[in-house]
């Protein structure tokens, strides 16, 4: 398990299974297993990290990385995948995120954005670790994706990941007035009241943290207990 900064400057955080079972422990709902350079290597070896880290979590299990046909979602679901993200290939091919939803269901299908900006109000979609650019705005890409097809966006603010200065607000605000389909806001949340606010957007309905979590900056109990005085659902430790 690595953590970056910028999805770049990846640093060691310790093994697979240990480390998912660790945060399954502390309480959070779900976990996102990503194999941050598989597309840039042309591999998919994430498959025997997906069957290490389910063998003792029993919440959700999202994983991505290398997925570039049909065959390859079928591995991760069969290790123990609940749903799969795609980044690089949904950019490329459209189409096989329609092929996987029609075969497993909207709801295991989660396309991943890497949001970076290029100018002081447009983001373009990013691949390959945020190294590079397809010149896709975002908004432009959101727009068109399809609750049909899509159960959720994990939209990721490059600019921000890692960093622990605060979520990038106005991208969240962009893309939440133009998207059909729910939103998992990642990069930049340090502390609860930060995870309140991107949580507290009626068109996000999770926060994924990663240096947060592994450097123990946020306290997890605090945050659901935030969100039940807020009024938003949050599950029990």
């Amino acid at each position: 398990m690595i953590k970056g900064l910028q999805l770049d400057g990846l640093r060691v955080i310790g093994p697979v299974a240990t480390v998912s079972r660790d945060r399954y422990l502390q309480g959070y709902d779900e976990l996102l297993l990503i194999d941050s350079v598989a597309s840039l290597y042309g591999r998919n070896s994430i498959v025997s990290a997906i069957r290490a880290a389910t063998e003792s979590v029993f919440v959700p299990v999202t994983a991505g990385g290398g997925i570039r046909a049909i065959e390859d979602a079928r591995a991760y679901f069969l290790n123990g995948a609940d749903r799969v993200m795609i980044n690089s290939a949904a950019l490329k091919n459209p189409g096989l995120v329609m092929d996987i939803a029609e075969v497993y269901g909207a709801q295991a299908v989660v396309v991943s954005i890497e949001a970076k900006k290029v100018s002081k109000s447009s983001w373009n979609c990013f691949f390959e670790s945020g190294r590079e650019d397809s010149k896709i705005d975002v908004r432009d890409w959101v727009g068109s994706l399809s609750a049909e097809w899509v159960g959720e966006i994990l939209l990721t603010s490059v600019d921000n990941d890692g960093l622990l200065r605060g979520p990038d607000e106005r991208l969240l605000d962009e893309v939440a007035a133009i998207s059909t389909v729910p939103i998992i806001y990642s990069g930049g949340v340090a502390d609860e009241r930060q995870a309140l606010q991107v949580l507290s957007n009626e068109a996000v309905t999770a926060l994924a943290i990663g240096a947060a979590a592994h450097y123990q900056r946020l306290g997890l109990r605090e945050i659901k207990s935030s969100m039940r005085e807020f009024g938003l659902d949050a599950r029990e430790i």
